[in-house]
């Protein structure tokens, strides 16, 4: 068992580590507006021009993808469709869909957003 001189060291460390995080956070800026990821290199992740006149839902573009690495016997396309963006205005926005073959029509799926 530890004593209480052993054990206050690492207990002093936890609370700098505390400290430094919690004055981390408070020093960063309060953003009004909302930050938005940078573009991509590829051109599929682009705003297309024809983005405002699609309506809400509206697939854009469709591109199938290589499986990842152990996903064997799957299909893979990424979609972009058009979205609105939290101020209201329209967007494009790009999901990843992987179907594995010989899956049963009315078996269960997974959906995950990352956000």
């Amino acid at each position: 068992m530890r004593s209480y001189r052993q054990i206050r060291p690492l207990r002093m460390f936890a609370v700098a580590c505390a400290a430094a995080a919690l004055t981390a956070v408070a020093a960063a800026p309060a953003h009004s507006a909302p930050m938005y990821p940078a573009s991509l290199p590829d051109n599929f992740y682009s705003q297309p021009p024809n983005s405002a006149s699609a309506k809400p839902g509206d697939i854009l573009a469709v591109r199938p993808m290589p499986a990842p690495p152990l996903f064997f016997n799957t299909d893979v396309v990424q979609i972009k469709f058009r979205t609105t963006s939290s101020t209201g205005k329209p967007m494009a926005a790009v999901t990843t869909v992987l179907s594995p073959h010989n899956a049963p029509v009315d078996g269960p799926i997974l959906s995950y957003q990352h956000i």
